[in-house]
């Protein structure tokens, strides 16, 4: 919505404040909270919206304070309100918290990022987005997501603001043409308002709508713009009549204050003048009050003056009493005096009465002028109020006129952009109208082409004989130029109908008129042919007369069309032309009246400015006491703003940590304790959940190891590049001088390719660039693949499981079976072309093709693991094995560079492998300390962290490199790392085995399952680094093995696994015929003067493994022509040769060779010679690296030219084209062949084994280094391509629940879907989708499943979708709570074992349809549980198997190690075994362990292993009734050897010692009184094809007396466990050694007696010399650290808790003397003779069978648990030197006569080899 709050900026001091608020307060202004007019414009807005919204389910995106979800749940709608603004949502929730309980259901708040958001449960009709766009930096990425989320049909409305609106968080400014092309590229447009300064667009999900076509912009679409803009313009006039009518009225308000304050002013002058009068009268009275005081003085001074006059008079009076004489002068000069004084005070009296008066008047006029005063002063207040208010009246005017500048600014910048929205539309109008002119000078041209066409036509009457596949090929010819007309028509219309039309849209015209021109060329082509004919039918005539008239129609149809479009576009010109200058005159008018307002508002602010700077400056005083209380209220306002920031950023980080609380195990304890004890059954059902939380807990633990594991190699643990390497370490390998020869002469070229088979195909780039040497092969692209396979004609369509195509063209549309594949298909039907699919992404990506695999002929696959379900799934039987192979003209053995002595691995880091990390980690590890490694790294210099080598790798990377240089890492180096992510397959890994081999790399590689079934040895394969530099250390002790390694590897490569092998066997299975061979002929020619020769001759032919040969013998020893018993072999007498030609005698066989009597030509030298012919270009292959025998001895000459070029080649280790020597001489040829040399620029050396000069006569002592290894090289193509094709389609088992597909649709309920049809048919439930491609839709069950009614098991969902293929349809698990309010969903694929983890909170489920683009599938069932999809074939390489319940894995060294000993030795004497790990309840898995393949299975997977391979015999360790139930069927049939070892035959007191409670012990009673009924009954009476083997008397007897019976004597014998003496060599102990004591065992059980171990040494560690030794245990187990607690305060007692393999193991033997291993029960005890095999003292308790394997001679044998007796016999050893030297040795050799490995392992084989 739009924001109507301002910026505030404040200063925080504590926390960074927000730049500004951009809070929406939408509720308020609807409700008129900001404003009357405001108020009326969002409630329009809003009622807008609110009336364009479709259906009940509602998603509102930026919904704010919530108005548009509470207006719509008023009316019964769905509503789901979307915020990124927590306080939004807060306050939208307060809203609707005042709103009735039925209207709160329907409205649900999401505090979410939208695109984020996961709404697979909400399923809109209609999104609205109102006011969110602008504020978007890619605003197109909101219409996608809403794209995505709307059903088909269904409404997006958005509404932005029309025009400029700067706001602060606005990012864009929106006319009309963004908001349509951003809703145009997903969406059609049906609906646009212009809401005042709002636009409001609707938009429709439409299959019929093209990405990008904007075609709702139309001359309607125009002219309602036109009317938006004459309504914002009259708006804007009106707007603008409203400011100039306030401006007049302000003007009149200020001439009106002017005017009341010149009346004022006399008035104010007035009162100037009275002031001054007041003050001058003020003056006089203060004059006369100045008087009036000098009166008073001189009237004082004259009372004084009296006084002193009296006074003298009384002295006068005395003196006149004393002088009478004067008395009469002085009386009347006092009575002159007197009258004069009189006087003087009467004249003093008059003037102060007169002052008086005066003063009276004076003071009545001063109070008449001060009331006089007091009047004024009362006016001028009264007037000083009138300009107060006249001041308010102003500033109330300024702020108007201030908005209404902006609101003018704003309407200018409108207008601004709506000129340049015209002045791109004039553009696009003069761009519409330079591509008519285009347009009508192509149409110009395709007039002319019309009037050469009749030319041309004109020609082709004058022919007179035409066959009639010509006439047809011109009608269709015509066909296509009508029907490129009619395309050009559409364009042209498309393109006239849209206003603004798109670069892409011309360039699809450009290509249309470019493929007219190329039509009409194909056109003249053909009309020339007619030309040149002889005849020409009537009929013809008539019909191409009838095709031209009609293209003249078409042509004036298309001139009318054009005319119209013409006109209709000058129209459109003149309208808009028109439009441009009422605009200009417009905007011009706008310009004018906006500076008239601007010089008007300008002199109104200044005379403003002026009155308030000189009348009033009190108000401005006024004002900023207003401001800065306003400034303090804001200062409030923003430290309350903040500190509901920081409470929401708590309130965020308290809703996350409250997320990782429930996910935590702490927390689910607690929830399931909580509400199991609200009930009796909770608390029946709490033990069930706290063990699935246990296994749960279990499960993240195991996880989290993994995590840990992916993290590994550690910079601690990885070795650091060596200190010293050559200049070459870290660089490329340098190219050699014959590399570029090699490229131009023998390498094969792309377009040679091996057959003309025209094939159409849809490839990566890979497998593109592999088979395009095979044939002409023609990719096919999406937008032009008709013209494309039309003008091909291909013999065959091929299309793999390609991701994105060549050129990434094809994106998903092959997994996704876009409508381009379907007719693509569609069109091999028609026209009867085979289609074959190969999928080479399974097994993982099965589910993914299937849908696409269903429609082909044929399908192959890389994994035979699948074939059974795919022919199951598609119904039929044609479902073949086709794996990855290599490509003789990339990879293969011809040095390009000097090989550098080092490891490469060329390729990624992928973090989120991390089972591959951790391989390659292993490898990092290990195999720097054979040969220096370097790595290549793919993604070199990207600064992905999921895709970048830890910083630990970073000293082996050399850098990167393109692919087509990729042979620099292949042939650059001696040895090559691979890494395979698919392991368990039988028959899929990584293609790049194949491509290291043919390059004659030896590779190693991680384990693979079908790696070991199809190389075997030839691959050095396990997932341990230390077991691979083991091998590696092996092979490397003769040099020479390496190479026969190698040569051994590309021999299997390019004789079997060839894309020439892959093709042919491709074709003979869509053909049905058998497959070529490909392999040459040889015709080999000698000569042999006796018949010693002669038989010499023939024993190297005999001793050829190539088939393909026949031989000439030139002798007269012979006396037959032909050999009878080998018809390959021809003899020739000299005489009848003497003009006889090579090319003669050979014929048509391509290849000669020639064998010398005295040279030595081993089995495979004919086989490598033909083989380098599959990849190279030679004409002369030979040996020029080779053997030679001098005086007994061998010497290998010129090995370093194997595999490179050579101009001169000998002839008698060669193999020549024979066109080369065709013409030259038998006899002569034959006479200089021991020096011939064959001399040509294609020469090449190959390897130099299977041949020796001069070695014939010792063919004995110098096989063994001429000829190949003796290696296993795994099954041939053959074998497992025909064990393929034998496979039977699976089997549907109904062993768990299901829930049919009629079930599933009552669940759903009336499911009504405008793109998916539902329809239950029977028990099935079909699915048909009309979706476009890349659509889809989401359909839910209406009612919810409880979890407890789904069968799960500890805490686990276990599902399986049952449908046919045909539809991408995926299952939906919601899971929810009690209250049915949802807390996760599970997405999973049909025809798919899933499993998921079930929240502990779930109670309820409820199950939805996800069907993504067109399709029709049957539903079949919904499996509560999991389809038995174990693989069909178990094939295997031995002729025997060994069963067993353990198996020693790297992690688990321990386990039944003495199994692993036999099977070793079984190896080493030539005898292979396949080894079986039964587990119940585990799908079939593999691994490898020390060179020897395990297989793990249930009891169905060994029925199968026994089922698919003939076993002669069966070997069984540890027999229990679940192996029994599988073996005892072949029983009749195959002998089974049982080796019994111990608890799986005693009865339970023999091991009593293990039991730590009476409830233990009874049930162990149970499980022996039931495990001796088992033996008792299998062994009584016994079968002659059952046999046991014990490993000592003891035992046997031991056994004997617990059955109660003894077994026949011819059935059972005594073989002890065997020990490798090899391994565990003696070398004569040191005395010093005896002090240091080793034990190494399991902590599983009490039957170890390790506590006693503990006890013994806790008793030495009182002897003064205990501190002298030291003691070692190294083991694991439960019990470890509760035993060995004790011991651990001992410094010199080491504590190691792991496991050791035989190489550790043996190493510790080297250290230590003694070997501390007492027992409470043991049959014979491995680990400790293999101690005394190393010459380690043991000391051991006398239990059991111990006493058979040692006695007082070879060790000590203490007592039965006797701790003492042990500490003891140790304190001897130390003490006496010379018995512990004694003991040594002897019991090394009581090992080797007793136990030792070779002789055990002849006695177990003669019990089963020879069966």
């Amino acid at each position: 919505m739009n924001n109507p709050t301002l910026e505030k900026p404040t200063v925080n001091t504590e926390l960074p404040s927000p730049l500004a608020d951009i809070h929406d307060r939408v509720m308020e202004a609807y409700y008129g909270k900001l404003g009357e007019q405001f108020m009326r414009e969002t409630q329009s807005r809003i009622h807008w919206i609110c009336a364009q919204v479709k259906g009940r389910r509602i998603l509102d995106v930026g919904c704010s304070q919530g108005i548009v979800p509470l207006l719509l749940a008023r009316e019964g709608c769905q509503v789901t309100g979307v915020d990124t603004s927590p306080q939004a949502i807060a306050e939208a929730k307060g809203y609707l918290s005042a709103e009735p309980a039925h209207i709160q259901q329907n409205v649900t708040y999401i505090n979410s990022d939208f695109l984020a958001l996961d709404t697979l449960e909400v399923e809109p009709e209609t999104i609205v987005i109102s006011e969110v766009l602008e504020h978007l930096v890619r605003p197109e990425l909101f219409v996608e997501k809403a794209h995505d989320l709307l059903k088909q049909g269904g409404r997006l409305v958005i509404t932005v603001p029309f025009g400029v609106n700067d706001f602060i968080d606005h990012k864009h400014t929106f006319y009309l043409m963004e908001p349509f092309r951003l809703l145009a590229e997903h969406l059609q447009i049906v609906e646009v308002k212009v809401l005042g300064k709002w636009l409001g667009i609707v938009a429709v999900k439409s299959e019929t709508h093209k990405p990008g076509v904007i075609d709702s912009l139309t001359v309607d679409r125009i002219r309602e713009l036109e009317k938006a803009f004459e309504a914002i313009e009259r708006t804007l006039r009106g707007n603008l009549g409203a400011i100039s009518k306030r401006l007049d009225e302000a003007n009149k308000k200020y001439r009106s204050a002017t005017e009341q304050i010149a009346q004022l002013k006399p008035e104010a002058q007035k009162a100037d003048a009275l002031a001054k009068q007041l003050q001058n009268r003020e003056a006089d009275i203060a004059t006369l009050q100045k008087t009036n005081q000098e009166c008073l003085d001189s009237k004082a001074q004259i009372a004084h003056e009296f006084e002193e006059v009296k006074q003298r008079l009384v002295e006068a009076n005395k003196k006149y009493r004393v002088v009478t004489e004067q008395y009469g002068l002085q009386e009347q000069k006092l009575v002159a005096v007197e009258e004069s004084r009189v006087q003087s005070l009467a004249g003093a009296e008059q003037r102060y009465q007169k002052l008086q008066d005066q003063h009276a008047e004076t003071q009545r006029q001063l109070t008449q002028t001060t009331e006089e005063l007091r009047g004024a002063a009362e006016k001028q207040l009264a007037q000083e109020k009138q300009l107060k208010d006249v001041t308010n009246q102003l500033v109330q005017a300024r702020e108007v006129i201030d908005s209404h500048i902006a609101t003018i600014t704003d309407l200018r910048a409108q207008q601004a952009a709506l000129e340049a929205q015209l002045q791109l539309m004039n553009d696009a109008q003069a761009q519409s109208q330079r591509e008519h002119s285009a347009q009508a000078s192509s149409i110009n041209a395709l007039v002319e082409q019309r009037s050469q066409l009749e030319e041309q036509l004109q020609l082709m009457y004058d022919a007179q004989a035409q066959s009639q596949r010509e006439h047809s090929a011109q009608a269709s010819s015509i066909n296509a130029l009508v029907e490129q007309r009619s395309q050009l028509e559409e364009q042209l219309q498309l393109m006239y109908d849209a206003q603004a039309q798109s670069q892409r849209e011309h360039s699809a015209q450009a290509s249309s008129i470019n493929a007219l021109v190329e039509q009409r060329s194909q056109l003249e082509e053909q009309l020339h042919k007619l030309a040149l004919a002889n005849t020409e039918s009537e009929e013809a005539r008539a019909t191409l007369t009838e095709a031209v008239e009609s293209l003249g129609q078409a042509k004036d149809m298309l001139e009318e069309q054009l005319m119209l479009e013409s006109t209709s576009r000058q129209a459109a010109e003149a309208s808009l032309a028109a439009t441009n200058k009422e605009w200009q005159g417009l905007r011009q008018q706008l310009e004018t009246e906006l500076n008239s307002s601007k010089a008007g508002l300008g002199a109104a602010n200044m005379k403003y400015r002026a009155l308030t700077g000189e009348q009033i400056p009190q108000l401005k005083a006024s004002i900023s006491q207003l401001l800065e209380r306003s400034a303090a209220q804001q200062q409030k306002i923003d430290e309350l703003n903040e500190s509901l920031g920081r409470a929401n950023a708590q309130r965020n980080l308290a809703e996350q940590r409250l997320v990782k609380t429930r996910a935590s195990m702490t927390y689910q304890l607690g929830y399931q304790i909580k509400n199991s004890a609200t009930s009796l059954g909770g608390l029946v059902k709490l033990p069930v959940r706290l063990l699935r939380l246990y296994r749960k807990a279990s499960q993240q633990r195991q996880q989290n190891e993994q995590k840990l594991l992916a993290n590994e190699p550690r910079k601690e643990v990885l070795p650091p590049p060596p200190v010293v390497q050559d200049e070459n370490y870290l660089k490329l390998p340098a190219a050699l001088p014959t590399s570029e020869q090699s490229r131009t002469t023998l390498l094969r070229q792309v377009d040679q390719p091996v057959s003309r088979l025209k094939v159409a195909c849809v490839m990566d780039e890979f497998t593109f660039g592999s088979y395009r040497f095979e044939c002409d092969l023609r990719p096919l692209t999406p937008a032009n693949w008709k013209a494309e396979i039309e003008g091909f004609a291909p013999e065959l369509l091929f299309i793999e499981s390609a991701w994105r195509g060549k050129d990434d063209l094809w994106g998903s549309k092959v997994g996704h079976n876009g409508q381009e594949l379907q007719d693509i298909l569609a069109w091999c039907r028609q026209n009867k072309v085979p289609t074959l699919f190969w999928n080479k992404e399974d097994p993982v990506h099965f589910e993914t093709f299937l849908t696409t695999a269903k429609q082909f002929d044929h399908v192959f696959t890389t994994d035979i693991d699948c074939i059974h379900r795919y022919k199951s799934a598609l119904g039929h039987d044609r479902v073949y094995l086709l794996p990855f192979a290599c490509q003789p003209a990339l990879h293969n053995p011809i040095e390009l560079y000097e090989r550098k002595d080092a490891f490469c691995f060329a390729g990624a880091y992928y973090a989120r492998y991390p089972e591959r990390t951790r391989d390659l980690g292993n490898f990092v590890c290990e195999l720097p300390k054979f040969r220096p490694l370097e790595i290549f790294d793919r993604n070199f210099g990207k600064n992905d962290v999921n895709y970048q080598f830890p910083a630990e790798y970073q000293p082996y990377i050399v850098g990167t490199l393109p692919f087509e240089k990729i042979d620099t890492a292949y042939k650059g180096y001696r040895y090559a790392i691979n890494l395979n992510s698919i392991k368990q397959s039988q028959s899929m890994f990584a293609r790049r085995v194949f491509e290291l081999l043919g390059c004659n790399t030896l590779t190693v590689s991680n384990f693979s399952r079908g790696v070991r079934l199809l190389f075997g040895d030839l691959v050095v394969t396990t997932d341990n680094g230390e077991e691979m530099l083991r091998r590696l250390q092996l092979l490397a002790e003769d040099p020479l093995n390496t190479d026969k390694l190698r040569l051994a590897a590309l021999r299997k490569v390019m004789q079997e696994h060839t894309y020439t092998q892959r093709l042919e066997y491709v074709m003979s299975k869509v053909t049905g015929t058998a497959k070529a061979q490909r392999l040459p002929e040889i015709v080999v020619i000698g000569e042999a003067q006796d018949r010693q020769q002669f038989d010499l001759l023939r024993a190297n032919l005999d001793r050829q493994t190539y088939s393909q040969v026949r031989m000439v013998i030139i002798s007269d020893a012979y006396q037959s022509s032909i050999v009878g018993d080998d018809p390959r072999i021809q003899v020739l007498k000299p005489g009848d040769l003497k003009k006889t030609t090579l090319s003669e005698l050979v014929g048509s066989s391509p290849w000669v060779a020639a064998f010398v009597p005295g040279d030595y030509y081993g089995p495979n030298y004919l086989l490598d010679l033909a083989l380098a012919t599959r990849y190279s270009r030679a004409q002369v292959v030979g040996k020029a690296a080779h053997f030679i025998c001098k005086s007994q001895s061998v010497e290998l000459l010129s090995n370093e030219q194997a595999y490179r070029p050579a101009q001169t080649l000998s002839a008698r280790r060669s193999l020549v084209a024979t066109g080369i020597i065709a013409n030259q001489q038998l006899r002569s040829w034959l006479k200089n062949l021991p020096t011939l040399q064959y001399t040509h620029a294609q020469g090449l050396a190959i390897d130099p084994f299977n041949y020796c000069e001069n070695g014939a006569a010792h063919q004995e002592s110098i096989s063994a280094k001429v000829n190949d290894l003796e290696l296993n090289l795994g099954m041939t193509i053959d074998q497992l391509q025909a064990r393929a094709q034998s496979i039977a389609p699976l089997e549907i088992n109904h062993d768990a629940p299901e829930i049919t597909g009629r079930d599933l649709a009552e669940m759903f309920g009336i499911i009504r879907n405008k793109f998916v049809d539902l329809v239950v048919d029977g028990d099935t439930w079909r699915v048909h989708s009309k979706l476009a491609d890349g659509k889809h839709e989401y359909i839910y069950a209406q009612q919810e499943v409880r979890v407890d009614e789904l069968g799960c098991e500890d805490g686990r969902l276990k599902l399986f979708v049952d449908c046919t293929p045909g539809l991408n349809l995926q299952l939906v698990v919601l899971f929810l709570d009690a209250d049915k309010q949802r807390i996760s969903h599970v997405m999973q694929h049909a025809n798919r074992n899933q499993t998921s983890d079930i929240p502990p909170e779930a109670v309820y489920v409820r199950f939805g349809l996800r069907a993504y683009s067109a399709g029709s599938t049957e539903l079949k069932a919904l499996v509560l549980g999991h389809r038995n999809l174990q693989p069909s074939e178990m094939m295997g390489r031995g002729e025997h198997l060994l069963l067993t319940n353990h198996y020693p894995a790297y992690a688990d060294l321990y386990r039944n190690k003495f199994v692993h000993s036999r099977v070793s030795a079984y190896q080493q004497q030539g005898v292979e075994v396949d080894v079986f790990r039964l587990r119940d309840n585990e799908t079939v898995s593999y691994h490898e362990f020390q060179n020897i393949d395990v297989v793990t299975g249930c009891r169905s997977t060994l029925a199968k292993m026994l089922e698919k391979n003939s076993y002669k015999s069966i070997l069984v360790h540890f027999l229990d009734e679940n192996m029994w139930s599988v073996l005892h069927p072949h029983l009749n049939s195959t002998q089974i050897t049982v080796w019994v070892h111990g608890a799986e035959i005693q009865p339970w007191w023999r091991r009593e010692y293990n039991f730590s409670t009476d409830e233990q012990l009874q049930l162990g009673k149970l499980a022996s009184d039931k495990r001796m009924s088992f033996w008792r009954e299998i062994l009584q009476p016994m079968h002659k094809n059952l046999k046991l083997v014990f490993v000592s008397r003891y035992f046997a007897e031991e056994v004997m007396e617990d059955l109660g019976f003894r077994l026949p004597e011819g059935q059972y014998e005594i073989i002890h466990n065997p020990i490798n003496t090899e391994n565990f060599n003696y070398v004569e102990k040191t005395v010093e050694q005896r002090k240091n004591v080793l034990s190494i065992r399991p902590y599983t059980s009490r039957t170890y007696a390790n506590d006693l171990t503990v006890k013994a040494i806790e008793l030495l560690a009182e002897k003064p010399w205990f501190k002298d030794m030291t003691f070692r245990l190294v083991g694991d187990g439960p019990l470890f650290e509760e035993t060995l607690a004790p011991l651990r305060s001992y410094s010199n007692v080491h504590i190691e808790r792991r496991f050791l393999n035989h190489g550790e193991i043996a190493a510790l033997h080297k250290e230590h003397g003694v070997f501390l291993c007492p027992s409470r029960m043991d049959t014979q005890g491995v680990s400790r003779d293999e101690a005394m095999a190393s010459g380690l003292v043991p000391v051991t308790t006398g239990v059991a069978a111990i006493p058979e394997f040692v006695d007082n001679e070879s060790g000590f044998v203490v007592e039965p648990e006797s701790a003492v007796q042990l500490a003891e016999a140790l304190e001897r050893i130390y003490l006496n030197q010379a018995l512990f030297s004694t003991l040594s040795r002897q019991a090394a050799e009581r090992v080797r006569s007793q136990s030792d490995w070779k002789k055990m392992a002849t006695l177990e084989l003669n019990i089963f080899r020879d069966v």
